[in-house]
Parts: structure tokens; C-alpha cells; sequence
């Protein structure tokens, strides 16, 4: 698509850690396309946070006004809160097909994709209908901390959607959740 030629400097300098800069074609000449680059600083850390989800009661929005024997086909995009106060995408998992109570294969993800080892910031889970066409269905979203996940096992939340604020829209269940350390090169010295 194109190029462009940048520093740290300039991205980190960045007025609100967002830098948006035309891209050059091949002849080095300035083309209509930009390309956005954010910016965020971050702590390192250590954490592992593990995590076993499944669904429980999904609406169904596969299907026309839902007669169809098509369910949805669930999947859970994962995003950390910005310093901005805008929402970045991190992790996404596999997609369960034709399913209204999924079960996703428990995995690991590094603090700094969720909250930055501050285990009270927020993070947001939305759920999505996966479609072939490549234009998801959005079903529902919580908003979390770590600190919620540690009080109880196994925790439950209802999805919400603000478009459908009555609507049951089904819940997230973790069924298991864990903190874990990875050494790091000093630990093991």
C-alpha cells in the first residue's frame, strides 16, 4: 500500500500518542492513504493472567428474526483501556461454531495486553457473532478489572449492549482464573 518514514521521537511526541502521516508510494511520492500510529507507554511486567471462559443463554442472532436453525457463532475480542480513555484491541479467541452456550479453550494472556499489572483498571470484553462475510454481528460487552476475577470462582457477568439495555443478552461464566509469575532473567540468577 505504501510507506513512510518515521522516528520515535516523533511518534512519542505525538500530540495525544497519535501520529497519522500520509503514505508514500513506491515512487516516493505523497499518496491520499494515512496510516495511524498510537502510541503507549508501558510498564513491564511479569504476569500471567490465566483464563477458562464459556457463555451461558446467548441471544441468538444468526438467522432471520431468529426461526433459523443457525446459531451464533460466538467469539470474545479483548481490549485495554487507554490512558486516553479509548479502547485498544489485544486478544481475540477462536470462534465457537453454532453455539448458544460456548465453551472457549482456556488461555494465557501477558498483563500488559489487559491493565498493565494495575489490577484495578478496567478492561472491556466484547462478544461478536462471527460471519463469513467478514461483517461481524456485535452481541454484547462487560467491563471488568482483575480485581473482580480474583473475589470469586467461578464469576459470572451479563453481557450489555447499549442499543438493547433491557435485552437479556446471555453471560460471560470464568470457570478458572490465575495469576501466574514468568521469571525473567534476573529471577533465575
Amino acid at each position: 500500500l505504501g510507506l513512510v518514514n518515521t522516528t520515535i521521537g516523533e511518534i512519542a511526541g505525538s500530540r495525544g500518542q497519535t501520529l497519522i502521516l500520509n503514505l508514500l508510494d513506491q515512487k516516493g511520492n505523497k499518496s491520499h492513504e494515512k496510516i495511524v500510529i498510537r502510541f503507549e507507554k508501558y510498564m513491564v511486567s511479569n504476569e500471567l493472567y490465566f483464563m477458562k471462559i464459556r457463555g451461558s443463554k446467548f441471544v441468538n442472532v444468526d438467522g432471520w428474526f431468529n426461526f433459523s436453525a443457525d446459531k451464533s457463532d460466538p467469539f470474545l475480542s479483548f481490549h485495554k483501556s487507554r490512558e486516553d480513555g479509548s479502547w485498544l484491541k489485544t486478544h481475540e479467541t477462536e470462534v465457537v461454531m453454532d453455539n448458544l452456550n460456548p465453551i472457549w479453550k482456556g488461555f494465557q494472556l501477558e498483563s500488559r495486553k489487559i491493565d498493565e499489572s494495575d489490577h484495578l483498571r478496567p478492561f472491556k470484553i466484547e462478544c461478536w457473532d462471527w460471519q463469513k462475510s467478514g461483517k461481524f454481528k456485535f452481541i454484547g460487552e462487560v467491563i471488568i478489572t482483575i480485581e473482580d476475577l480474583k473475589k470469586t470462582k467461578p464469576f459470572s457477568i451479563d453481557l450489555k449492549n447499549q442499543k438493547k439495555p433491557k435485552k437479556k443478552l446471555g453471560s460471560l461464566i470464568f470457570e478458572d482464573f490465575a495469576i501466574t509469575l514468568k521469571p525473567d532473567f534476573l529471577d533465575y540468577i
